[in-house]
């Protein structure tokens, strides 16, 4: 399978990718930095940026499945500010996904929209309050998904640490 990772050099979209090559997997990096990542069989990568389309489609061209594990570079402090990160960036993504047919998963957050219920008191509590912000922008953009016509899946993770 050819899978490409937005956020490859990230905490988890790393982790993702050592995995995916590990199995075999042939991977397509798109990053902003390819010196971040070290060269190894399977392992293609792409310098660009996410506001590139044209670049973005080019590189997910052939792609079975598309992996979205970005999230802005904040600190836990400013993460309950209001933020349009995700907003931004999913129409560029989706437009591309969607030139090239692949599917897509977008890694999210347990917190985020419906599954903010299912907490525990402590956890809702965090959920609005300490990454108030940066839920609000993941719940709308998985809204956006939710009315595109590509195939996707939505990932929620509890702890990534």
């Amino acid at each position: 399978m050819k899978i490409a990772v937005l956020g490859a050099t990230g905490h988890l979209g790393s982790q993702f990718l050592d995995q995916a090559l590990d199995a075999g997997h042939q991977v397509v990096a798109y990053v902003r930095n390819p010196s971040a990542l070290t060269p190894r069989k399977g392992l293609t990568v792409v310098r660009g940026t996410l506001e590139d389309v044209t670049a973005l489609t080019d590189a997910l061209s052939g792609t079975d499945v598309v992996v979205v594990s970005i999230m802005p570079r904040i600190k836990i402090s400013a993460a309950r500010k209001p933020t349009d990160f995700m907003q931004k960036h999913l129409p560029s993504i989706l437009a591309a996904v969607q030139a090239v047919g692949a599917r897509l998963v977008l890694i999210s957050a347990n917190g985020v929209g419906d599954s903010a219920a299912k907490g525990s008191l402590p956890a809702r509590f965090a959920y609005r309050t300490v990454t108030k912000g940066l839920f609000e922008d993941k719940r709308l953009s998985e809204l956006a998904l939710k009315t595109s016509s590509i195939d996707w899946t939505v990932v929620l993770p509890v702890n990534l640490k």
